[in-house]
């Protein structure tokens, strides 16, 4: 019975079965096993493996696998198709491992690994679809199969592979998904009780898509509905609609529609046109931000460790000579790199690197840009559509340098920016740029001038002070922006002033809204501080102030407070100043934060839910004086921990009583809530619901909402089954589930739940990897097997069948373990079985089964005569 469990238990692992060696059965009743006479031996064929280059995963793939032997195509191991054979027997030293198998490797699957096949012409030469063996052309390269873990290990010279950037994918492997049409969903409102009437108000948001090859087409609307006494409106707006579609030689997108531009330059935009870009998503995440080049020297092959405040963010091993580290993770915004370099001899050398960064900063030789053509788009009537042209450029340089700059051009506007951005070392980052425009504004002026703008990081490792952000921006008088002149007038406000909030009562415009073009803004100082202090917790500063050039008050928003964690108790503790050009006093407030965990009252049945549970308080006081505080509950329950929950009560010294209660479920379909809130004269019923939707070859598949792109599992037969690692995702009727949230240009791992499929049904097991590109859906089917699952223990002329007997029927096939027993999945009521366990006629025998009709379980176990 332990063979059979044992043979069972490994073949959820891997596409073939384990082999036993020979030596460790005592039992002589053994089948023909000297085909794989091998100490530690194992079934060739197809596996699906994690690959690890010198050191360092990689990436998933089925690989297939060939006795070594051989090195040839056999029954037992069919290769993939377009695999060509015979291919040469691994040279000794090629293979460091005794599994008697060798990975089939092709001349794409070495590329992707970045070997440089230029300095090796053998290879080069090569059909395509032809298995290799990386020992046999690349001297001192040997491969290793960990058969337990699954693991391929290649070594290959570091000075044989290109330079290439941990984590990056070969844009030949992005996934451009399946043909199909996209929906995302949400609805929401409610209905208010208040002191100036009865009120309604919904909300329904849709955004649509459709996915052909590479071409992304999206489409944003809202239709919202009010009612009041006072008024009664029903209207469809629409959001935004473009044309998308990536460009991987350039790492690029180009959009076609309605979008925005980014704001490493100048302002971001609204735009209607065309947009041609760098998509940073294209590039590995340890090339994203900025972050120092570490050039050093190492007399031997050495390992080199990165640590940053003593935690190791970086390790590799180098061969002797001169090494550049280039794809260094961008770590926070400051702070020392300490770079050790251990030698083959064990002695080491310690060098540091000071760092810090800006958001204008970018790696050596890393290039930026965006172009763009099209008519200013804004949601405010208040504005005119100019046409215009931009252009930015941001490109890292040696020594820590970032250059950038850019232009706008349209009728009524000029203007041209260049900029200087530098890794200082030890004393921070800083960066400075000039814009220069000329503009005429709505009542036909004229205007010219300049932007200065200054903006420093830096952190001071005596007294563990950061300065995230320290920044002043300087403007002439005559200086104005881009969307400054497409205004129709020269004073106002952007969006009306008559709306009302949920209880009918009358909401005055925000003072961010109002804008008056004659009185330019002079100068913008803004700064972000922070002061660690001890295990505490940190102290903070935050803040914008501005002034202008007619005289008017300057306006002001600065926020100072303390914020940490006392055990698992969190709080903070802070103050806010805001001061407006438009109003003459300045609204001022403090508040006490704190929020308790409470698990560990409850550990028991947080064990058995998986739920959390927190208390939270606050403290509120007003510049006028008024104080409020309010108490609360909120945690999760249920499996996954898909229902959320919050209550609340509040109290003024006022006297005046406040709360709410709400709660969400986040199921396989989609997220559905709902809420009650009242205060003095005031109530309010709100609910809610979201969800996607994907229409495709298959059909029509629900799911939850989703960003963008999405994962389409299919598995026939499935129904019910859970995907792994979401929540509340399960397999549909028809064998669909919509998988929310993948990453676009990374290696997404999909599996499903084995244990949650219905009793006549199996599967492999085996996760599979997608990569998507920007947008796509991609589709990935998981083979199953229907029909019964079955121990059987088979008999021939009144013994067992030997250990490692192969019996085969149909789709099912299984080896056979101590005592006859065989594990076959996927088994119809009835059939007939096929048992060979040597090469001779009388050496093989065959049975006719039928299986009980009314069995309640999910292992059916019977006893069978072979003849």
């Amino acid at each position: 019975m332990l063979g059979v469990v044992t043979l069972c238990f490994l073949s959820g692992v891997a596409r073939s079965e384990l082999w036993v060696p020979e030596g460790v059965i005592a039992n002589e009743n053994l089948a023909d096993l000297s085909a794989f006479n091998v100490s530690e031996g194992q079934l060739p064929g197809t596996y699906a493996v994690a690959i690890y280059l010198n050191g360092e995963v990689i990436g998933n793939r089925d690989i297939a696998f060939m006795p070594a032997k051989n090195a040839v195509t056999t029954d037992e191991a069919p290769l993939p198709t377009g695999r060509k054979t015979p291919f040469v027997a691994p040279h000794a030293g090629a293979i460091r491992d005794n599994t008697g198998l060798v990975p089939c490797l092709t001349r794409q699957d070495m590329q992707d690994f970045g070997l440089r096949l230029e300095k090796f012409p053998v290879l080069a030469a090569v059909s395509q679809g032809a298995c290799l063996v990386p020992g046999n052309e690349i001297p001192d390269a040997f491969t290793e199969f960990d058969f337990g873990q699954m693991r391929l290990n290649i070594s290959i010279p570091q000075a044989d592979l290109s330079a290439r950037a941990r984590g990056d994918i070969s844009p030949d492997r992005w996934d451009n998904g399946i043909n199909a049409a996209l929906l995302n969903y949400s609805v929401s409102g409610g209905e208010r009780t208040g002191r100036y009437g009865r009120s309604s108000d919904y909300i329904l948001h849709l955004d649509s898509g459709l996915n052909i090859e590479a071409w992304r087409l999206r489409d944003g609307r809202t239709l919202s509905y009010q009612n009041s006494r006072r008024y009664h409106v029903s209207e469809w707006q629409h959001s935004n609609t473009y044309l998308e579609r990536a460009i991987p030689p350039f790492r690029s997108n180009l959009t076609l529609g309605d979008s925005r531009t980014e704001n490493d330059v100048f302002d971001s935009l609204g735009f209607r046109g065309a947009r041609l870009a760098t998509d940073e998503e294209m590039f590995p995440d340890s090339l994203h931000g900025f972050a120092p080049v570490i050039r050093g020297m190492a007399n031997s092959s050495a390992e080199v460790t990165v640590r940053q405040g003593g935690y190791v963010v970086y390790q590799t091993p180098v061969p002797a000579g001169p090494f550049v580290i280039r794809d260094l993770w961008a770590i926070g915004t400051s702070g020392d790199l300490e770079v050790t370099v251990k030698e083959a001899d064990g002695s080491r050398k310690v060098f540091t690197v000071p760092y810090s960064t800006l958001p204008v900063l970018v790696r050596e030789g890393y290039k930026k840009y965006g172009l763009t053509v099209g008519q200013l788009r804004s949601s405010s009537e208040h504005y005119q559509t100019p046409l215009f042209v931009q252009g930015e450029l941001k490109w890292g340089l040696t020594g820590g340098v970032t250059a950038y700059g850019g232009m706008q051009l349209s009728a009524r506007y000029q203007a041209a920016a260049a900029g200087v951005g530098i890794n200082l070392a030890q004393v921070g980052a800083v960066s400075a740029d000039v814009t220069h425009a000329d503009s005429m504004l709505a009542d036909g002026s004229h205007h010219r001038g300049q932007s200065a703008r200054f903006l420093y990081s830096w952190r001071l490792k005596a007294t563990d002070t950061t300065f995230n952000l320290v920044g002043y921006r300087y403007s002439t008088q005559g200086f104005h922006t881009l969307d400054e002149t497409a205004l129709k007038g020269m004073r106002g406000w952007l969006y009306a002033d008559d709306r009302q909030d949920g209880g009918s009562r009358p909401v005055s415009s925000s003072y961010n809204d109002y804008y008056n073009l004659y009185s330019a803004r002079k100068g913008r100082l803004e700064a972000t501080v922070t002061q660690k202090i001890s295990r505490l917790g940190s102290l903070y500063l935050t803040g914008v102030r501005e002034n202008y050039w007619s005289g008017r008050n300057a306006s002001a928003s600065w926020q100072a407070g303390i914020s940490g964690y006392v055990g698992r108790i969190s709080y903070n503790l802070g103050g806010r100043y805001q001061q407006s050009d438009q109003h003459p006093h300045a609204d001022k407030s403090a508040s006490l934060f704190l929020s308790v965990p409470l698990e560990g009252l409850f550990s028991g049945q947080r064990r058995a839910t998986g739920g959390m549970l927190n208390a939270s308080f606050s403290l509120n006081e007003d510049n006028s004086g008024s104080v409020s505080q309010q108490t609360g509950l909120n945690g999760t329950a249920l499996e996954e921990q898909r229902l959320g929950w919050s209550l609340s009560q509040g109290h003024s010294r006022a006297g005046r009583e406040s709360g709410n209660v709400s709660l969400t479920y986040r199921g396989g379909k989609g997220t559905a809530n709902m809420g009650y809130s009242y205060s003095d004269h005031y109530h309010s019923m709100d609910v809610g619901f979201n969800g996607g939707a994907i229409l495709h070859g298959g059909g029509l598949t629900l799911g939850q909402s989703f960003y963008d792109g999405a994962a389409l599992v299919a598995a026939k037969g499935g129904k019910g089954t859970k995907v792994s690692n979401t929540s509340g995702v399960k397999l549909d009727k028809r064998g669909y589930a919509l998988v929310p949230w993948v990453m676009p240009y990374r290696e997404n791992s999909l599996s499903l739940d084995v244990t949650s499929m219905p009793d006549d049904l199996d599967s492999d097991g085996a996760s599979q990897t997608v990569i998507p590109s920007r947008g796509a859906v991609v589709r990935t089917e998981f083979m199953t097997k229907q029909g019964v699952r079955v121990l059987m223990t088979l008999l021939h002329n009144g013994k067992y069948l030997p250990f490692g007997t192969v019996v085969t029927g149909g789709t099912a096939s299984g080896i056979t373990g101590d005592d006859g027993q065989v594990y076959l999945s996927g088994l119809p009521p009835a059939g007939e079985l096929k048992a060979k366990w040597g090469r001779t006629s009388a050496e093989q025998c065959s049975v006719t089964y039928q299986l009980p009709t009314h069995a309640k379980v999910s292992v059916v176990q019977l006893t069978e005569n072979c003849r």
